[in-house]
């Protein structure tokens, strides 16, 4: 199998017949906060003041080498336009398989030198990387129990499925479920391993999503 990117539904070399030569992953900025202090030394930083850092967008560019003929260039170049440009799309890469990107795909340009179709796509995403595969931790309670939830780097608030009622208890504040499905804006998952005790008798889920940058 030939390496390359997915967009989408379409596989760069298995749809789209092009040979990924190039790749460049840009780290997203943070934005900064700072406040100049008139009179007095430096500036406050306030970057963290409202729950933590915040990221701008991240720019992934690809460049790619068509294995269609000659001839067949320019039609090929219209037909990835367009699968795949000004489109919303899931990114994957295959040497990072268990994370994907969401951003704007724009297929930048086309040119052929010497019998050989280059073409440069540009993705215009999100700051962070989702885990392909949704987090799902299933737990049977007996009275009370602990657990430790893991979390990636993105602040994550988990679907709780109880077969009865439940209480949580998690960083200082205490949250009730009743059975079934249902999510609690205040119960955010920080980075790292997350600690909950739980009161009840039956089996709780969490579902979340991670994601790292």
């Amino acid at each position: 199998m030939m390496k390359g990117v997915r967009f989408g539904d379409y596989h760069s070399y298995d749809d789209l017949h092009l040979i990924l030569t190039e790749k460049e992953i840009g780290a997203p900025e943070p934005k900064l906060q700072y406040v100049e202090i008139p009179c007095a030394d430096g500036k406050l930083d306030f970057t963290d003041a409202f729950g933590g850092v915040r990221y701008s967008n991240r720019s992934l560019s690809f460049s790619f080498q068509c294995i269609e003929p000659y001839d067949d260039f320019l039609h090929l170049f219209s037909e990835i336009q367009g699968r795949i440009h000004g489109r919303r799309l899931k990114v994957i890469i295959d040497d990072d398989p268990g994370f994907y990107y969401i951003g704007r795909v724009s297929v930048d340009s086309w040119r052929a030198d010497r019998r050989i179709g280059e073409i440069n796509v540009d993705v215009d995403a999100g700051p962070y990387k989702y885990a392909v595969f949704r987090t799902v931790m299933s737990h049977t309670v007996t009275e009370t129990k602990a657990i430790y939830l893991p979390n990636l780097m993105k602040p994550a608030m988990p679907l709780v499925s109880c077969s009865a009622s439940m209480d949580i208890a998690f960083n200082g504040d205490s949250f009730h479920f009743d059975a079934g499905d249902s999510q609690e804006s205040a119960l955010v998952l920080k980075e790292g391993s997350n600690l909950l005790e739980i009161t009840g008798t039956g089996t709780i889920i969490f579902d979340y999503q991670e994601a790292s940058l």
